[in-house]
């Protein structure tokens, strides 16, 4: 399938980072400040005249198989029964639904600029917009997908989260659309923003025959499903300070489709979660406009070839560093780009050269010269105890803390030496405990000798601050070496200080890190918060989980403490919050996917309003309580955050009053 018009080269600028190890995101970036909201006058458009003329048209569907009936907004060509058309399908994020016009009185460029007289005259088609039957909320009513309470997920597995009611209405919908107007089935395209950006992968990778293209922003997909999408011609946006969605959503999809040669990633570095009002802005729509209803399930209607995607992923092989590859491989990696490059110029650029560009280059670029464990002979100046053994220390095991630890009596400060009978190219060495502020060394020296040398050269000394107190609280320590070691025959750790505990103390791992083949791990992701409810803000905090689990590639974990920002937490909280917290990340290793530091947790009160004494009934002793605390009496202890009825931060007669009015009813 052909798949797009280019993009012209102006807008695809600086690799928004480095490949690594995994595909890294080959976004284009486009400098922009926080742009404004959009509304339809800067389009030159009248809703209220477009909807008494009949352009835009509120419809209602009402759906037998799931019981749901949605309205939607509709625009069909006069002469739709004269020609077919085609179709473009838009969905709104989480604030759009309910209200008659939710989803469309702002934020929708695309709709705005399709309605324009230009496009009315150039690109004419059918829109169509369903709207979900609430606007916000928790429930499956407001929801294309429902991700739980929070929104901020990288990732969806569409096997274990079904499609909602309403998406499936809404595709009735299209469906229903079809059949009854003259749409050419041909070139249906979908868009949506947020959670209808989420719609839009949903409905792209569980129906990719039935689409054209797809232009999802600021939304979450299922990266393992990408092959699904490998035909599709899609091209997607976020913000990268969005805290609502995280920006990684967009990257691992595009980092699991850039192979494929059919997708255009375009991350805002200034924007935040409304991306959506530079994606779908008056500068930028148009083109998006052109590319899409360019595309046919049957090709390019100009049929030419796409040269963006091959274009995005020659922009970041110029951005890689030759140290970091084979001699070999950077001149495949500079012969194969430059090839693509020439093709490109020469306008030559076919569907099966672009595929063999996009998937060579890309595979290419992932054969970094990168680390792996260097198998070592482990030996040591003291005796482990506890029947451990220094076997664990480099057998690559780093969570299993019931058999493979190696613990020395507190007194024995230990020197570790891994040695090998063949010279070796160090890079790194990372050194992993577990419950360290009990068990974790505090302070150990780096050296090494060469086949060249008898003599140990020291790599410095390091004081650790660890802070996991529990069993399963994994952390690690890296050294990545700027200059690496070359005709290495040892490594020796030296223990020169040992632990909090006075009895003995423990390391989990030591990993002599070189040159290989085989992928040393990265960050993936982090464990996510379930919601806390509590009574009061003291016992929210207290409530607040201490740690984060920080996974790796290779089923590695990391624990990090989280340092929660409770300033939102109000002396009495009547409402839901959430809080934000931030932790760090397992020092050294790398995050091509660009996980984000930073977590949220949803606290909502546990209170009952008016019951005073904390009872959970409410009565006349809760009103009897609270007037000898307004009194001042002795000994009188309540909730004032279920005492506050009227939440002005005051506890006084009048909520006396509330509490009596209420028993009344």
């Amino acid at each position: 399938m052909n798949k797009s018009v280019s993009i012209p080269k102006r807008k695809i600028t600086a690799l928004f980072m480095s490949i690594c190890i995994a595909l890294t995101c080959f976004a284009s970036f486009k400098a922009s400040a926080v742009t404004p909201q959009i509304f339809p006058d800067q389009f030159g458009i009248d809703l209220n005249e477009l909807i008494d003329n009949g352009t835009l048209q509120y419809m209602s569907y009402s759906d037998e198989t799931t019981g749901i009936n949605m309205n939607y907004w509709i625009h069909v060509p006069e002469d739709y029964m004269e020609k077919s058309y085609p179709m473009l399908v838009y969905f709104h994020g989480h604030g759009g639904g309910g209200n008659k016009m939710g989803n469309i009185e702002n934020n929708v460029g695309i709709i705005y600029q399709l309605l324009t007289e230009y496009n009315l005259e150039n690109n004419p088609c059918i829109i169509v917009a369903p709207q979900t039957p609430q606007a916000g909320g928790v429930g499956d009513e407001s929801k294309w997908v429902n991700l739980g309470d929070s929104w901020y997920h990288d990732y969806r597995d569409m096997d274990t989260n079904p499609r909602t009611k309403n998406l499936t209405t809404a595709y009735n919908i299209i469906e229903y659309v079809e059949d009854n107007y003259n749409v050419d089935s041909d070139r249906l395209y979908v868009t949506g923003l947020s959670m209808g950006g989420m719609a839009t992968w949903d409905l792209g990778t569980r129906n990719p025959d039935k689409f054209a293209a797809i232009a999802p922003v600021c939304g979450v997909g299922d990266y393992k499903k990408a092959a699904i999408l490998s035909d599709m011609p899609i091209r997607t946006f976020h913000g990268t300070l969005d805290d609502i969605v995280p920006v990684n959503a967009t990257r691992s999809m595009y980092n699991a489709l850039a192979e494929y040669g059919n997708i255009t990633y375009t991350e805002y570095p200034d924007e935040m979660h409304e991306s959506w009002n530079v994606a779908y802005g008056k500068d930028n729509v148009q083109d998006l406009i052109d590319w899409m209803f360019n595309q046919s399930k049957n090709g390019t209607l100009d049929g030419k070839t796409d040269t963006a995607p091959l274009e995005q992923i020659i922009s970041s092989a110029e951005g890689l560093k030759e140290d970091d590859y084979t001699a070999e491989t950077w001149e495949k990696i500079t012969a194969l780009k430059n090839e693509a490059e020439n093709t490109i110029n020469s306008g030559s650029l076919t569907d099966e050269l672009n595929s063999y560009y996009c998937k060579n280059l890309t595979a290419l670029m992932k054969q970094e010269k990168v680390n792996v464990a260097l198998s070592a002979q482990v030996t040591a100046n003291k005796y482990p105890t506890f029947n451990t053994s220094l076997k664990g220390l480099n057998d690559g095991i780093i969570v299993d803390n019931v058999n493979n630890f190696t613990t020395f009596a507190a007194n024995d400060l230990a020197e570790i030496t891994f040695s090998w009978d063949t010279p070796q190219t160090v890079s790194a060495i990372d050194f992993h405990i577990f419950m360290g502020t009990v068990y974790g060394p505090r302070k150990y020296e780096l050296r090494y000798k060469t086949f060249d040398s008898q003599e140990y050269i020291s790599l410095g000394e390091r004081t650790m601050n660890w802070k996991g107190s529990a069993n399963y609280e994994f952390e690690n320590d890296l050294w990545v070496l700027d200059n690496k070691l070359e005709n290495v025959s040892d490594i020796q750790v030296v223990i020169k200080e040992g632990a909090g505990s006075d009895i003995y103390y423990t390391i989990q791992e030591i990993k002599i890190l070189g040159e290989g083949e085989t992928a040393y791990p990265e960050v993936t992701s982090y464990e996510e918060m379930a919601e806390i409810k509590a009574k009061s803000v003291k016992e929210a905090v207290e409530m607040l989980p201490k740690y984060t689990t920080v996974y790796l590639s290779n089923s590695d974990k990391v624990t990090s403490l989280i340092d929660w920002n409770t300033d939102e937490l109000e002396d009495n909280f009547t409402g839901e919050i959430v809080l934000k917290g931030v932790f760090d990340l397992p020092n050294g290793y790398k995050n091509s996917n660009g996980v984000q530091p930073e977590i949220k947790i949803t606290v909502k009160p546990d209170i009952v309003m008016g019951d005073v004494n904390g009872d959970n009934q409410i009565n006349i002793e809760d009103v009897t309580i609270l007037m000898k605390y307004i009194v001042r009496a002795e000994g009188i202890d309540i909730n004032e955050a279920s005492a506050d009825m009227n939440n002005d931060g005051i506890i006084n007669i009048l909520d006396a009053t509330e509490i009596q009015i209420l028993l009344a009813k």
